[in-house]
């Protein structure tokens, strides 16, 4: 027979077409033909495509099938898994839905799928932070909603809660991004992911919902297709997406000379505020003679090529009431910076099985173990590699670091002959590490084991009826070790400690779903449900102190001294939920929900909070006379309410043991904030609307949403008099309201013979206020750079994440205004120094105004090419590479002024108001302005556009596989983040924040490079 698509009559290429309840099938050739010998008339053909909706056709005793595919417009009939696994159809829905299908994950990969959603999805914002390969996502659907807490959304897998914690984040003082839960997830497995965006979509999903929902539907084997087996293979290799622009004209050294001796070259290996490069033999920091000129270039040189290797093979079975799918992946990742990496193996299973005509079983277990070596140190310099590889002059040689002169083959890179860290005395700061030492023989490792997974029973009493019980549970421990080695420079004899965490989430849910038609116009779908909701979280620690007593044997038991913490935390949530969707007519939608919490972190006498929700949908298509090009029309709206609880232990102090005197043990209290007895759950109210318009055959389509939402009674925490003995107090304040459009426009622009086109962009705009903090503050600090005095805010009347430091004094201060206001040319001090702001003013904002992205695919036989760019405008980023750079004059602007005679003149007037006159050497000008001392130069507009995906594949034709066991053979090749096309930010990635909380929005330090990757995919299909 012959396949076609039923709208263009066209032949359908690569169709799937199997003998139902076995292996037996082939696929349709160029021209959609197939030939295929089965065992008896009374057999079943199943075709299936990518993109058309599946067809089971009886043979009944014909000898040619012809068949026209229709293509899954996922309008009409699309069903959508929403709160608590309940499926409702898309037409439904008063809400807006975000959806992904796994197909878009697994060919352009990342090692956390949850960057796989950037550009994808309107109003989802996804940052990759500057933290690694095993580093964590940062994820805001429709902008931060919370003043204290993290505003990222709940991850639901298969209708079961995991646990999303990053246990450890870098801040001023430096650490690591030790990753998150969604990273653990194996793309193979994934089926779609949909996006629940605001309070109404997320209802149901109680307290943790508040910020959004990310669903995600795994994979299982299809009832009645009998043995399948199923393998893809992906290699990619990683390099550094943007290189420095540093200047390349003068060498190490200060005030204009070169170094004289190796103590002076060691000291000034990252002060370029030398001589001219002449290429004249200069002392170098070993003491040998080296040429002044410019050394290969430190990033190019320091870090490697990247490499991550994917193999993933899942096998099924399959009979009409049961079905079985094992899944196991191998993930192998050698990071660009050396010695890093990530390996992660999981393994999956999952089967479904009717028991009768009632009774239904589903269960499924997911084993991931992933070890990470060296997760890189960040922000601040003890440890951190990648500081120091950003400010060496140009005429030093990075690699010169890995081994001494008189051991160049060392096999411990960055070591000294004494097996100490090489010329401890680099840039004569002992918190600034020789980065082969940082990057080899210092350790930050990790190994976690995680279990996730349900099971669940449904009886169905009735056709129109049933009752489905769950438990479903993720768990998991990861052991980390950290140790600085004997002979580092800011820690002589060294150190090591040992943590553990053991985390365990468990989820207990009923669920009895009715969907009853009183009339043929008008039905019901309700549900009925409750939740129990208990997580614990235990830490150990084993750290020493005082340093290894022999050194090299780097255990803790070799500790001068040693000691041990313990830690533990215990929350549980009680729920009922309830859900009524009338519809008319099929175009008529109301639905109603409810969800009642009963929270172990508030107080007994309140610790019940109820919210509600309503919404509805309209498709005018259906119910009015429509001009025949207008395909599909929905209105929506909605309103919601969800509420919201907090940590545990916040309602009264709690106490800890801290050892012993004279034999009896000594307690105290374990808390530095006051807790709140009378605390009060918190809020979030949205409002909803939009519409929904296809064309021509759904040729074009517009989906539009605008929406507002207010998050008030913020559980916050606010710094009190250290006289009290506490450093804060828990309160009941705050409001932040986020409001917004969202766009989705979609065409298909030519669809002709074999060629396909498929374009689509979405665009969203939030805007996001601080309305309301603690009464009589206006001003709350999130996070501080290490430079200190720069701040990232919550200031009331402006968009979370102001970014606060000293402007540029300027001359016109307005009247009844301050420094901050000022305008006009730069003011300087006696000495021809620019001088700042005594105010900390605002100086930028890390909240976006628009993000976006557009997608193309384009499909021409058994050829097709996709390509998604991202966008990203507003919103910026302080910088303190780049202020470091002016402070040792790597940056192409210090330039300026090093060539005239008796030092520069800065552009301004003096504090007379007199044209500025004074001669300033160039290291003390560009020195002031660096160091964070003047926060404006070094805050950016961080808007972007990126091709962040591109893929090109190639389906070998079925005449080609005819002989093999082969069904389905797909080659491609495929890139991430090729491309940064628009960027205003000097040296670096927009996007190179350093952690992934909502508190480090707005600072850059010292990160990992952001890389592309560029690889080539395999998949088989038997």
């Amino acid at each position: 027979g012959t396949v076609v698509g039923a709208v263009d009559n066209l032949p359908l290429i690569g169709v799937n077409v199997v003998e139902m309840g076995t292996l037996n099938g082939t696929a349709s050739d160029v021209d959609g033909t197939y030939v295929l010998a089965v065992s008896g008339p009374n057999a079943s053909l199943v075709f299936t495509y990518v993109g058309y909706v599946s067809q089971t056709v009886p043979i009944d005793e014909q000898v040619e099938i012809n068949v026209a595919l229709a293509e899954d417009t996922r309008l009409l009939e699309e069903v959508v898994v929403t709160a608590g696994g309940i499926e409702r159809k898309e037409r439904a829905l008063g809400y807006s839905v975000g959806e992904v299908s796994g197909e878009d994950l697994r060919e352009s990969r990342e090692i956390n799928i949850a960057n796989s959603l950037a550009g994808k999805i309107a109003g989802v914002q996804v940052t990759k932070p500057a933290t690694g390969p095993a580093g964590s996502s940062r994820v805001i659907i429709r902008g931060v909603s919370s003043l204290g807490e993290d505003s990222q959304p709940l991850y639901v897998v298969d209708g079961v809660p995991i646990d999303n914690t990053t246990l450890g984040t870098a801040g001023m003082w430096g650490g690591s991004d030790g990753g998150d839960g969604i990273s653990s997830m194996n793309p193979d497995d994934i089926e779609n992911i949909s996006v629940l965006k605001g309070p109404s979509a997320a209802a149901l999903y109680g307290t943790r919902a508040k910020n959004g929902v990310v669903l995600i539907t795994t994979k299982k084997a299809t009832p009645g297709l009998g043995l399948g087996v199923e393998f893809s293979s992906n290699t990619t290799f990683e390099e550094v997406l943007v290189k420095t622009d540093w200047q390349d004209v003068y060498g190490q050294g200060t005030r204009g000379e070169k170094p004289s001796s190796a103590e002076d070259a060691l000291r000034t290996a990252d002060f370029s505020w030398g001589s001219a490069l002449d290429g004249a033999p200069v002392v170098s920091w070993d003491g040998t003679m080296q040429p002044y000129s410019k050394a290969a270039d430190a990033v190019r040189s320091f870090y490697n090529t990247g490499v991550t290797s994917v193999n993933s093979l899942a096998l099924t079975t399959a009979t009409q009431t049961s079905s079985l799918r094992m899944g196991f992946s191998h993930l192998n990742n050698e990071g660009i910076s050396p010695n890093s990496g990530v390996v992660r193996t999981s393994f999956s299973i999952r089967g479904t099985s009717d028991f009768g005509s009632r009774l239904s079983a589903d269960a499924k277990l997911n084993f991931v173990r992933e070890v990470v070596n060296n997760r890189p140190r960040l922000s601040d310099s003890p440890g951190n590699a990648n500081y120091t590889v950003y400010q060496l002059a140009p005429n030093v040689d990075v690699t010169t670091l890995e081994c001494p002169p008189e051991n160049e083959a060392c096999t411990e890179p960055g070591t000294d002959v004494d097996g100490q860290e090489l010329h401890r005395g680099l840039f004569d700061n002992i918190y600034q590490q020789n980065p082969y030492w940082a990057a080899n023989q210092f350790t930050n490792a990790d190994e976690d084991r995680r279990i996730m997974g349900f099971a669940a029973l449904t009886y169905q009493f009735a056709d129109w009826i049933s009752l489905m019980g769950r438990v479903g549970g993720d768990t998991y421990t990861t052991r980390r070790t950290g140790i600085t080695p004997w002979g580092t420079a800011y820690s002589r004899l060294g150190g090591q400690s040992e943590t553990e965490y053991r985390i365990t989430e468990v989820n207990t849910d009923f669920l009895l779903n009715m969907a009853r038609e009183f009339t043929p116009d008008f039905g019901v779908q309700a549900t009925f449900g409750g939740n129990m909701l208990f997580r614990e979280r235990e830490n150990l620690t084993l750290s020493g102190g005082g340093g290894f007593n022999v050194p090299g044997l780097e255990v803790v038991t070799n500790q001068n001294t040693r000691s041990h913490g313990y830690g533990i935390s215990e929350k549980q949530i009680n729920s009922l939920f309830g859900s009524a969707e009338f519809s008319y007519a099929d175009y008529l939608f109301i639905t109603l929900t409810a969800r009642n919490d009963w929270s172990s972190t508030l107080p007994v006498d309140n610790n019940s909070y109820f919210y509600p929700s309503i919404s509805g949908s309209f498709v005018f298509s259906d119910a009015l006379d429509v001009p025949s090009w207008l395909s599909f029309g929905k209105l929506r709206a909605s309103w919601a309410e969800v509420g919201g609880d907090t940590n545990p232990y916040s309602l009264a102090l709690t106490y800890a043991l801290y050892g012993s005197h004279l034999g009896q043990p000594r307690g105290g209290v374990a808390q530095g904030r006051i807790p709140l007895a009378s605390l009060k759950p918190s809020a979030s109210i949205g409002i909803e609307g939009g519409f929904d318009i296809r064309f021509m055959e759904n040729r074009f389509g517009v989906d539009f949403t605008y929406y507002t939402q207010s998050a008030i009674n913020q559980i916050l925490s606010t710094t009190i008099s250290s006289a009290s003995g506490f450093g804060s107090q828990t309160i009941n304040a705050g409001e932040i309201k986020n409001s917004g459009i969202e766009i989705l426009l979609s065409t298909t622009p030519y669809r002709t013979g074999d060629l396909r086109w498929d374009f689509d962009i979405n665009v969203s705009r939030n805007k996001n206020e601080v309305v309301d903090l603690v009464e009589g503050q206006t001003s709350l600090t999130l996070a501080e750079s290490r430079h200190r005095g720069n701040f990232v805010t919550a200031e009331v009347g402006e968009a979370y994440g102001s970014i606060k430091g000293r402007k540029y004094l300027r001359q016109n201060v307005p009247s009844g205004g301050s420094d901050c206001d000022a305008t006009g040319p730069i003011v300087h001090d006696a000495d021809g120094l620019p001088m700042r702001t005594g105010d900390l003013c605002i100086v930028g904002n890390g909240t976006p105004d628009f993000i976006g992205g557009i997608g193309n695919s384009l499909r021409w036989r058994n050829v097709s090419l996709s390509m998604l760019f991202d966008m990203r405008f507003g919103g910026d980023i302080f910088s303190v590479t780049n202020s470091a750079a002016y402070d040792n004059g790597l940056h192409k602007n210090t330039l300026q002024g090093r060539e005239e005679k008796g030092g520069m003149v800065g552009e301004g007037v003096d504090q007379e108001g007199n044209p500025n006159a004074v001669q300033a050497d160039p290291q003390d000008y560009w020195g002031r302005i660096g160091g964070g001392f003047i926060a404006e130069e070094f805050v950016y507009d961080a808007s972007f556009v990126k091709l962040r995906e591109l893929q090109i594949s190639y389906r070998l034709p079925p005449n080609v596989l005819a002989r093999t066991p082969i069904k389905v053979a797909t080659i491609s090749l495929v890139g991430r983040n090729l491309w940064l096309i628009y960027s205003k930010v000097d040296n670096l990635d927009p996007e190179s924040i350093f952690n992934n909380t909502q508190s480090g929005i707005g600072l850059e330090h010292s990160g990992v490079p952001q890389v592309r990757s560029i690889g080539v995919n395999l998949n088989v299909r038997l």
